[in-house]
């Protein structure tokens, strides 16, 4: 093979990597569930129904909000007795506050990071996730806002004995886990 046909050949190889490459890259995100699809539903990377909020240690001394540290456990109201998230919350129409996280068997790291100052913001169908993020992380009780981002399991490692770790695809011991 002369120099001339190698680079027509090397040339023709990135145009075709590129080109799958391209295809790859326009794919919609699509979640694996039970083996995976090449394609899938079209979803939006985080829920379209809440967000999670960490308020300012300062704020929270001032919040009259009361929530068990249990995941899950919810305020008996929307009101956080902080004026501005309290409109911010009417004008999102958000319709529950609650915990978004295990307590931690070491409780002096997740107050140092911040978990018991952290909450769930479920609002609205119909309300733009990420204009309320920009809202409430502009305001000045608020730590930062962030969407509840979806996490979706997709790569197998390149580890050659991964067939050998007996847990990866063994489902049986986490019945409560739905993707």
């Amino acid at each position: 093979m002369n120099r001339k046909s190698l680079r027509v050949s090397v040339s023709l190889l990135a145009l075709s990597v590129l080109l799958v490459a391209s295809v790859w890259a326009s794919a919609p995100v699509s979640p694996v569930l039970k083996g995976g699809t090449p394609v899938g539903d079209d979803v939006l990377p985080y829920a379209p129904d809440r967000i999670i909020v960490k308020f300012k240690d300062t704020s929270m001394q001032l919040s009259t909000l009361k929530v068990p540290r249990q995941v899950g456990a919810v305020a008996p109201g929307t009101m956080t007795g902080l004026a501005s998230v309290d409109a911010l919350n009417q004008q999102m129409r958000v319709v529950q506050i609650s915990r978004p996280f295990i307590e931690p068997k070491n409780t002096a790291e997740a107050r140092q990071i911040g978990l018991e100052r952290t909450f769930m913001l479920h609002v609205a169908n119909g309300v733009d996730i990420e204009d309320a993020v920009r809202r409430y992380s502009a305001d000045p009780n608020v730590e930062y806002a962030t969407p509840d981002w979806r996490a979706f399991p997709a790569v197998v490692p390149t580890d050659p004995a991964y067939v050998q770790h007996w847990g990866h695809n063994n489902t049986a011991q986490l019945p409560g886990l739905d993707w």
